[in-house]
């Protein structure tokens, strides 16, 4: 199990498997192929319509994903930030939390009780 360091585009590649298991959470290791090998006709052609098509495409292996058996010759596409990886990444620590009704609840009675102890403090 060797990790896949970056996004890459498989050139050559045998009995290669690959464990998607970080991105797709799938335990059973996913066959990897190039475009020029033998089975051609399964591998992507054209555009990519969604990001979940990429996950899907079979002369593609996807940094942090992990080699389960097999060897491969790739060119890196992709590295860091602009990886798939790295933009699921900036899109967890980018968004802003979405304010939920327990919030808004622990909101409202914290201001109760704060107001609750002004009144009740002079009178003490």
């Amino acid at each position: 199990g060797d990790m896949v360091p970056a996004d890459v585009r498989l050139i050559a590649s045998r009995d290669l498997f690959i464990s998607q298991a970080i991105l797709t959470g799938e335990a059973i290791p996913i066959e990897k192929y190039d475009a020029m090998g033998n089975v051609a006709q399964k591998s992507s052609e054209g555009e990519v319509s969604s990001e979940n098509a990429l996950l899907e495409l079979s002369n593609i292996c996807l940094m942090g994903t992990n080699v389960a058996s097999g060897t491969a010759t790739a060119v890196v596409v992709a590295t860091g930030g602009r990886t798939y990886f790295g933009s699921l990444a900036k899109n967890v620590v980018s968004t802003k939390r979405v304010e939920t009704s327990f919030d808004r609840g622990v909101n409202s009675v914290s201001w109760l009780l704060i107001k609750f102890m002004l009144v009740m403090v002079p009178i003490v």
